[in-house]
Protein backbone atom coordinates (compact mmCIF):
# COMPACT_ATOMS: atom_id res chain seq x y z
CA UNK A 1 0.00 0.00 0.00
CA UNK A 2 0.78 3.72 -0.70
CA UNK A 3 1.05 6.31 2.50
CA UNK A 4 -2.39 7.41 1.61
CA UNK A 5 -3.73 3.76 1.63
CA UNK A 6 -2.03 3.49 4.73
CA UNK A 7 -3.19 6.95 6.31
CA UNK A 8 -6.81 5.68 5.21
CA UNK A 9 -6.57 2.02 7.18
CA UNK A 10 -5.90 3.96 10.22
CA UNK A 11 -8.35 7.20 9.97
CA UNK A 12 -11.26 7.66 11.93
CA UNK A 13 -13.55 6.37 8.92
CA UNK A 14 -12.52 2.77 9.39
CA UNK A 15 -14.52 2.83 12.44
CA UNK A 16 -17.46 2.70 9.64
CA UNK A 17 -16.37 -0.75 9.38
CA UNK A 18 -18.94 -3.11 11.66
CA UNK A 19 -18.52 -6.57 12.47
CA UNK A 20 -21.37 -7.30 9.77
CA UNK A 21 -19.40 -5.82 7.27
CA UNK A 22 -16.20 -8.25 8.03
CA UNK A 23 -18.62 -11.60 8.07
CA UNK A 24 -19.39 -10.81 4.79
CA UNK A 25 -16.97 -10.75 1.42
CA UNK A 26 -14.43 -7.70 0.36
CA UNK A 27 -15.21 -6.99 -3.78
CA UNK A 28 -12.53 -5.69 -5.42
CA UNK A 29 -13.68 -4.09 -8.52
CA UNK A 30 -11.01 -3.70 -11.67
CA UNK A 31 -11.56 -1.94 -14.93
CA UNK A 32 -10.04 -0.18 -17.47
CA UNK A 33 -12.06 1.07 -20.29
CA UNK A 34 -10.57 0.01 -23.81
CA UNK A 35 -8.15 -3.40 -24.58
CA UNK A 36 -5.21 -1.00 -25.41
CA UNK A 37 -5.20 0.49 -21.74
CA UNK A 38 -5.47 -2.72 -20.60
CA UNK A 39 -2.46 -3.82 -22.60
CA UNK A 40 -0.61 -0.61 -22.20
CA UNK A 41 -1.59 1.50 -18.94
CA UNK A 42 -0.03 -1.47 -17.05
CA UNK A 43 0.53 1.10 -13.86
CA UNK A 44 -2.81 1.47 -13.40
CA UNK A 45 -3.71 -1.86 -13.55
CA UNK A 46 -1.21 -2.47 -11.05
CA UNK A 47 -2.41 0.19 -8.89
CA UNK A 48 -6.14 -1.33 -8.92
CA UNK A 49 -4.96 -4.49 -7.79
CA UNK A 50 -3.05 -3.50 -5.10
CA UNK A 51 -6.85 -2.88 -3.42
CA UNK A 52 -6.51 -6.35 -2.43
CA UNK A 53 -3.92 -5.22 -0.08
CA UNK A 54 -5.86 -2.42 0.94
CA UNK A 55 -9.06 -5.10 1.98
CA UNK A 56 -6.83 -7.43 4.07
CA UNK A 57 -5.59 -4.21 5.87
CA UNK A 58 -9.30 -3.18 6.71
CA UNK A 59 -9.81 -6.81 7.85
CA UNK A 60 -10.81 -8.81 5.17
CA UNK A 61 -9.12 -12.15 5.30
CA UNK A 62 -7.79 -13.03 1.73
CA UNK A 63 -10.03 -15.90 1.55
CA UNK A 64 -13.04 -13.43 1.23
CA UNK A 65 -11.88 -10.80 -0.76
CA UNK A 66 -13.69 -11.56 -4.25
CA UNK A 67 -11.58 -9.61 -7.26
CA UNK A 68 -13.97 -8.99 -10.03
CA UNK A 69 -12.22 -8.00 -12.96
CA UNK A 70 -14.18 -9.52 -16.06
CA UNK A 71 -14.76 -5.90 -17.08
CA UNK A 72 -11.21 -5.49 -18.69
CA UNK A 73 -11.47 -3.56 -21.21
CA UNK A 74 -15.28 -2.46 -21.32
CA UNK A 75 -16.33 0.89 -21.40
CA UNK A 76 -18.36 2.01 -18.40
CA UNK A 77 -20.89 5.12 -20.53
CA UNK A 78 -23.60 2.73 -21.24
CA UNK A 79 -26.10 1.20 -18.15
CA UNK A 80 -26.06 -2.57 -18.27
CA UNK A 81 -23.34 -3.46 -20.07
CA UNK A 82 -21.25 -5.03 -18.38
CA UNK A 83 -21.46 -8.32 -17.15
CA UNK A 84 -19.27 -8.56 -14.28
CA UNK A 85 -20.87 -5.57 -13.07
CA UNK A 86 -23.68 -7.36 -13.02
CA UNK A 87 -22.91 -10.07 -11.29
CA UNK A 88 -21.42 -7.75 -8.41
CA UNK A 89 -24.61 -5.60 -8.17
CA UNK A 90 -26.46 -8.99 -7.92
CA UNK A 91 -24.38 -10.20 -4.98
CA UNK A 92 -24.78 -6.40 -3.12
CA UNK A 93 -28.21 -7.02 -3.37
CA UNK A 94 -27.83 -10.50 -2.09
CA UNK A 95 -26.19 -9.37 1.53
CA UNK A 96 -23.06 -11.26 0.06
CA UNK A 97 -20.82 -7.83 0.37
CA UNK A 98 -20.14 -5.78 3.17
CA UNK A 99 -17.79 -3.73 1.51
CA UNK A 100 -17.14 -2.85 -2.60
CA UNK A 101 -13.60 -1.06 -3.24
CA UNK A 102 -12.31 0.27 -6.67
CA UNK A 103 -9.37 2.63 -7.15
CA UNK A 104 -11.73 5.87 -8.04
CA UNK A 105 -15.40 5.42 -8.08
CA UNK A 106 -15.23 6.41 -11.60
CA UNK A 107 -14.38 2.53 -12.29
CA UNK A 108 -17.66 1.47 -11.10
CA UNK A 109 -19.89 3.49 -13.26
CA UNK A 110 -19.36 6.24 -15.39
CA UNK A 111 -23.27 6.53 -16.54
CA UNK A 112 -26.21 7.98 -14.33
CA UNK A 113 -28.15 4.52 -13.98
CA UNK A 114 -25.67 2.22 -12.76
CA UNK A 115 -24.27 4.70 -10.23
CA UNK A 116 -27.85 5.23 -8.48
CA UNK A 117 -28.82 1.33 -8.90
CA UNK A 118 -25.33 0.61 -7.17
CA UNK A 119 -26.11 2.91 -4.44
CA UNK A 120 -29.80 2.76 -3.79
CA UNK A 121 -28.48 -1.74 -3.04
CA UNK A 122 -25.66 -0.25 -0.99
CA UNK A 123 -27.91 1.54 1.07
CA UNK A 124 -30.10 -1.10 1.58
CA UNK A 125 -27.96 -3.68 2.34
CA UNK A 126 -25.69 -1.50 4.37
CA UNK A 127 -22.63 -2.40 2.03
CA UNK A 128 -20.15 0.03 2.27
CA UNK A 129 -17.92 1.93 -0.65
CA UNK A 130 -14.53 2.15 -0.46
CA UNK A 131 -11.83 3.83 -2.91
CA UNK A 132 -8.97 5.06 -2.05
CA UNK A 133 -9.56 8.94 -0.95
CA UNK A 134 -12.20 7.20 1.73
CA UNK A 135 -15.07 5.11 3.23
CA UNK A 136 -18.58 5.24 2.34
CA UNK A 137 -21.39 4.28 4.31
CA UNK A 138 -24.70 4.81 2.22
CA UNK A 139 -27.11 4.61 5.39
CA UNK A 140 -25.71 7.92 5.99
CA UNK A 141 -27.34 10.93 3.83
CA UNK A 142 -23.95 12.90 4.31
CA UNK A 143 -22.34 10.23 2.12
CA UNK A 144 -24.94 9.64 -0.07
CA UNK A 145 -24.76 13.33 -0.87
CA UNK A 146 -21.23 13.47 -1.64
CA UNK A 147 -21.09 9.56 -3.69
CA UNK A 148 -23.87 11.51 -5.44
CA UNK A 149 -22.15 14.26 -6.67
CA UNK A 150 -18.93 12.61 -7.90
CA UNK A 151 -21.53 10.13 -10.12
CA UNK A 152 -22.61 13.19 -11.36
CA UNK A 153 -18.82 14.96 -11.94
CA UNK A 154 -18.04 11.80 -13.68
CA UNK A 155 -20.82 11.08 -16.05
CA UNK A 156 -20.54 15.00 -17.09
CA UNK A 157 -16.13 14.35 -17.01
CA UNK A 158 -16.87 11.67 -19.32
CA UNK A 159 -19.61 13.67 -21.87
CA UNK A 160 -17.33 16.48 -22.42
CA UNK A 161 -14.63 14.53 -23.00
CA UNK A 162 -16.79 12.48 -25.67
CA UNK A 163 -18.07 15.89 -27.27
CA UNK A 164 -14.42 17.18 -27.26
CA UNK A 165 -13.29 14.36 -29.35
CA UNK A 166 -15.94 14.71 -31.62
CA UNK A 167 -15.62 18.10 -32.30
CA UNK A 168 -12.02 17.36 -33.04
CA UNK A 169 -12.87 14.78 -35.51
CA UNK A 170 -15.39 16.60 -37.22
CA UNK A 171 -13.57 19.66 -38.04
CA UNK A 172 -10.01 17.41 -39.14
CA UNK A 173 -13.00 15.30 -41.53
CA UNK A 174 -14.10 18.87 -42.76
CA UNK A 175 -10.51 19.12 -44.31
CA UNK A 176 -10.18 15.67 -45.37
CA UNK A 177 -7.76 14.80 -43.28
CA UNK A 178 -9.59 12.00 -41.01
CA UNK A 179 -8.30 8.53 -42.32
CA UNK A 180 -8.27 5.60 -40.68
CA UNK A 181 -7.94 2.41 -42.74
CA UNK A 182 -8.48 2.48 -46.55
CA UNK A 183 -9.94 -0.38 -48.10
CA UNK A 184 -8.18 -2.28 -50.65
CA UNK A 185 -7.00 -0.33 -53.41
CA UNK A 186 -5.79 2.81 -51.80
CA UNK A 187 -2.64 3.50 -49.91
CA UNK A 188 -1.70 6.54 -47.88
CA UNK A 189 1.52 8.05 -49.54
CA UNK A 190 4.34 9.69 -47.22
CA UNK A 191 2.64 12.94 -47.44
CA UNK A 192 -0.33 11.49 -45.44
CA UNK A 193 -2.45 11.31 -48.91
CA UNK A 194 -4.71 8.83 -50.24
CA UNK A 195 -3.02 7.31 -53.23
CA UNK A 196 -3.69 4.37 -55.88
CA UNK A 197 -2.18 1.29 -54.69
CA UNK A 198 0.60 0.22 -56.85
CA UNK A 199 -0.67 -3.30 -56.95
CA UNK A 200 -2.13 -3.60 -60.47
CA UNK A 201 -3.65 -6.75 -59.68
CA UNK A 202 -5.70 -5.18 -56.21
CA UNK A 203 -6.45 -2.76 -58.88
CA UNK A 204 -7.80 -4.08 -61.68
CA UNK A 205 -9.58 -6.02 -59.58
CA UNK A 206 -11.26 -2.94 -58.35
CA UNK A 207 -11.59 -1.92 -61.81
CA UNK A 208 -12.98 -5.03 -63.00
CA UNK A 209 -16.45 -4.60 -60.35
CA UNK A 210 -17.58 -1.60 -61.18
CA UNK A 211 -17.22 -2.67 -65.27
CA UNK A 212 -18.72 -5.27 -64.77
CA UNK A 213 -21.95 -4.08 -62.50
CA UNK A 214 -22.80 -1.89 -65.56
CA UNK A 215 -22.89 -4.87 -68.03
CA UNK A 216 -24.52 -7.46 -65.39
CA UNK A 217 -26.97 -5.02 -63.87
CA UNK A 218 -27.11 -6.19 -60.41
CA UNK A 219 -24.89 -7.31 -57.55
CA UNK A 220 -25.76 -10.55 -57.16
CA UNK A 221 -25.41 -11.14 -60.76
CA UNK A 222 -21.92 -9.89 -60.59
CA UNK A 223 -21.09 -11.90 -57.47
CA UNK A 224 -22.70 -15.15 -58.86
CA UNK A 225 -20.04 -14.20 -62.24
CA UNK A 226 -17.37 -13.38 -59.82
CA UNK A 227 -17.35 -17.17 -58.09
CA UNK A 228 -17.96 -18.91 -61.44
CA UNK A 229 -14.72 -17.57 -62.29
CA UNK A 230 -13.51 -18.94 -59.36
CA UNK A 231 -11.52 -15.63 -58.67
CA UNK A 232 -10.52 -14.28 -55.27
CA UNK A 233 -10.86 -10.81 -54.57
CA UNK A 234 -8.35 -8.50 -52.39
CA UNK A 235 -9.79 -7.31 -49.00
CA UNK A 236 -8.39 -5.20 -46.32
CA UNK A 237 -7.56 -6.99 -43.51
CA UNK A 238 -8.91 -4.88 -40.25
CA UNK A 239 -7.68 -7.19 -37.20
CA UNK A 240 -4.29 -6.67 -35.69
CA UNK A 241 -1.11 -3.93 -35.66
CA UNK A 242 -0.40 -4.00 -39.26
CA UNK A 243 -3.18 -3.88 -42.49
CA UNK A 244 -2.56 -6.01 -45.40
CA UNK A 245 -4.48 -6.52 -48.32
CA UNK A 246 -5.63 -10.14 -48.42
CA UNK A 247 -6.73 -12.29 -51.01
CA UNK A 248 -10.14 -14.23 -50.37
CA UNK A 249 -13.56 -15.50 -52.03
CA UNK A 250 -15.83 -12.14 -51.78
CA UNK A 251 -19.01 -12.69 -49.91
CA UNK A 252 -21.99 -10.57 -51.61
CA UNK A 253 -21.68 -7.72 -48.88
CA UNK A 254 -18.06 -7.66 -49.64
CA UNK A 255 -18.84 -6.79 -53.18
CA UNK A 256 -21.79 -4.84 -52.71
CA UNK A 257 -19.76 -2.92 -50.10
CA UNK A 258 -17.10 -2.05 -52.81
CA UNK A 259 -19.62 -0.59 -55.18
CA UNK A 260 -21.69 1.88 -52.25
CA UNK A 261 -18.12 2.92 -50.89
CA UNK A 262 -18.02 6.61 -52.20
CA UNK A 263 -14.39 6.76 -51.76
CA UNK A 264 -14.05 4.38 -54.93
CA UNK A 265 -15.66 7.88 -56.67
CA UNK A 266 -12.36 9.85 -55.53
CA UNK A 267 -14.80 11.73 -52.50
CA UNK A 268 -14.39 11.72 -49.02
CA UNK A 269 -16.98 11.20 -47.18
CA UNK A 270 -17.54 11.00 -43.35
CA UNK A 271 -20.69 10.78 -41.26
CA UNK A 272 -22.23 8.08 -43.62
CA UNK A 273 -23.43 6.41 -40.38
CA UNK A 274 -24.86 7.49 -36.98
CA UNK A 275 -25.41 5.98 -33.24
CA UNK A 276 -29.17 6.33 -32.52
CA UNK A 277 -29.72 5.56 -28.45
CA UNK A 278 -33.29 4.94 -27.32
CA UNK A 279 -35.11 3.69 -24.56
CA UNK A 280 -35.97 -0.26 -24.90
CA UNK A 281 -39.95 -0.50 -25.41
CA UNK A 282 -39.59 -4.46 -23.83
CA UNK A 283 -37.46 -3.41 -20.98
CA UNK A 284 -37.94 0.03 -19.76
CA UNK A 285 -34.81 1.64 -18.53
CA UNK A 286 -32.53 -0.56 -20.77
CA UNK A 287 -31.11 1.91 -23.75
CA UNK A 288 -30.53 0.53 -27.16
CA UNK A 289 -27.61 1.51 -29.49
CA UNK A 290 -28.16 1.05 -33.49
CA UNK A 291 -26.08 2.31 -35.95
CA UNK A 292 -28.17 3.67 -38.67
CA UNK A 293 -26.28 4.36 -41.82
CA UNK A 294 -27.39 6.84 -44.73
CA UNK A 295 -27.42 6.73 -48.34
CA UNK A 296 -28.32 10.31 -49.26
CA UNK A 297 -25.46 11.62 -49.84
CA UNK A 298 -27.15 15.03 -48.59
CA UNK A 299 -27.82 13.77 -45.03
CA UNK A 300 -23.49 12.98 -44.52
CA UNK A 301 -21.75 15.39 -42.66
CA UNK A 302 -18.66 15.70 -44.93
CA UNK A 303 -18.25 14.97 -48.65
CA UNK A 304 -15.58 16.30 -50.78
CA UNK A 305 -15.60 15.65 -54.28
CA UNK A 306 -11.93 14.96 -56.28
CA UNK A 307 -10.79 14.10 -53.03
CA UNK A 308 -8.43 11.59 -54.72
CA UNK A 309 -7.72 9.40 -57.44
CA UNK A 310 -11.04 7.72 -58.59
CA UNK A 311 -11.62 3.98 -59.95
CA UNK A 312 -15.02 5.83 -60.82
CA UNK A 313 -16.73 8.87 -61.52
CA UNK A 314 -18.90 10.13 -59.50
CA UNK A 315 -21.56 10.58 -62.16
CA UNK A 316 -21.31 6.75 -62.88
CA UNK A 317 -20.81 5.80 -59.12
CA UNK A 318 -24.47 7.53 -58.66
CA UNK A 319 -25.98 5.58 -61.65
CA UNK A 320 -25.06 2.73 -60.19
CA UNK A 321 -26.04 3.08 -56.26
CA UNK A 322 -29.34 4.49 -58.26
CA UNK A 323 -29.51 0.83 -60.20
CA UNK A 324 -28.76 -0.86 -56.59
CA UNK A 325 -31.44 0.84 -55.14
CA UNK A 326 -34.10 0.07 -57.94
CA UNK A 327 -33.06 -3.43 -57.83
CA UNK A 328 -33.51 -3.63 -53.63
CA UNK A 329 -36.85 -5.40 -52.59
CA UNK A 330 -39.29 -2.29 -51.32
CA UNK A 331 -41.62 -3.53 -48.72
CA UNK A 332 -44.19 -1.21 -50.32
CA UNK A 333 -43.26 -1.64 -53.55
CA UNK A 334 -42.39 1.32 -55.45
CA UNK A 335 -38.90 0.39 -57.47
CA UNK A 336 -38.46 -2.88 -59.38
CA UNK A 337 -36.50 -5.46 -57.22
CA UNK A 338 -34.27 -8.41 -58.11
CA UNK A 339 -36.43 -11.47 -59.85
CA UNK A 340 -37.07 -13.90 -57.43
CA UNK A 341 -39.61 -16.53 -59.03
CA UNK A 342 -41.19 -17.30 -62.45
CA UNK A 343 -38.86 -17.91 -65.64
CA UNK A 344 -36.80 -14.92 -64.84
CA UNK A 345 -35.76 -16.56 -61.64
CA UNK A 346 -35.59 -20.16 -63.10
CA UNK A 347 -32.93 -18.20 -65.80
CA UNK A 348 -30.68 -16.75 -63.36
CA UNK A 349 -30.40 -20.00 -61.16
CA UNK A 350 -29.99 -21.68 -64.49
CA UNK A 351 -27.11 -19.55 -65.44
CA UNK A 352 -25.72 -19.64 -61.97
CA UNK A 353 -25.31 -23.36 -61.89
CA UNK A 354 -23.66 -23.34 -65.13
CA UNK A 355 -20.71 -20.59 -64.26
CA UNK A 356 -20.19 -22.64 -61.02
CA UNK A 357 -20.31 -25.90 -62.55
CA UNK A 358 -16.83 -27.93 -63.25
CA UNK A 359 -15.51 -27.14 -66.58
CA UNK A 360 -12.27 -29.26 -67.82
CA UNK A 361 -11.70 -27.30 -70.91
CA UNK A 362 -12.02 -23.93 -69.14
CA UNK A 363 -10.03 -25.33 -66.36
CA UNK A 364 -6.66 -24.56 -68.74
CA UNK A 365 -7.92 -21.74 -70.60
CA UNK A 366 -9.78 -19.69 -68.09
CA UNK A 367 -7.30 -17.19 -68.48
CA UNK A 368 -7.22 -16.39 -72.09
CA UNK A 369 -10.86 -16.60 -72.16
CA UNK A 370 -11.40 -13.82 -69.99
CA UNK A 371 -8.75 -11.84 -71.26
CA UNK A 372 -9.58 -12.32 -74.64
CA UNK A 373 -12.68 -9.78 -74.09
CA UNK A 374 -12.86 -6.71 -75.97
CA UNK A 375 -10.77 -4.26 -73.52
CA UNK A 376 -10.23 -0.45 -74.07
CA UNK A 377 -6.15 -0.93 -74.23
CA UNK A 378 -3.71 -3.31 -74.37
CA UNK A 379 -2.52 -2.09 -71.18
CA UNK A 380 -5.81 -3.87 -69.43
CA UNK A 381 -5.61 -6.60 -71.06
CA UNK A 382 -1.73 -6.94 -69.73
CA UNK A 383 -3.35 -6.20 -66.28
CA UNK A 384 -6.03 -8.09 -66.57
CA UNK A 385 -3.71 -11.18 -67.08
CA UNK A 386 -1.24 -10.23 -64.20
CA UNK A 387 -4.78 -9.84 -62.08
CA UNK A 388 -6.14 -13.28 -62.96
CA UNK A 389 -2.85 -15.38 -62.55
CA UNK A 390 -2.13 -13.82 -58.91
CA UNK A 391 -5.91 -14.87 -58.03
CA UNK A 392 -7.46 -17.96 -59.61
CA UNK A 393 -6.65 -21.11 -57.97
CA UNK A 394 -6.98 -23.12 -61.73
CA UNK A 395 -3.94 -20.56 -62.93
CA UNK A 396 -1.72 -22.13 -59.24
CA UNK A 397 -3.07 -26.02 -60.18
CA UNK A 398 -1.80 -25.23 -63.57
CA UNK A 399 1.37 -23.92 -62.30
CA UNK A 400 2.06 -26.67 -60.20
CA UNK A 401 1.14 -29.57 -62.97
CA UNK A 402 3.28 -28.00 -65.70
CA UNK A 403 6.42 -28.38 -62.77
Amino acid sequence: MNERDESMARSPEVSKIQSHHLERAAYVYIRQSTPFQVEHHTESGRLQYERIEQAMSLGWPRERVVVVDGDQGVTATLPEGRAAFGELAGAVARGEVGIVMSLESARLARNGPDWAKLLFLCRWSETLIADRHDIYDLTSHTDRMVLGIRGQISELEIDTSIERMHVARRSKAARGELVSILPAGYEIDDLGQIVRTPDEAVAEAIETVFRKILELGSARQLWLWWLGQELKYPVRRVAGRTHPVIWKAPSYRCLLGTLQNPIYAGAYAYGRSRQVRELDAEEPGKLLVRTVRSSDPSQWGVLLHDHHFAYVSWERFAEINGRLRANALKGGGEGQGPAREGKAWLTAATAAVLMAAPRSIAASSRANSVTARPARSSGVVASTTLWLEHCSPSSSRRASTSR
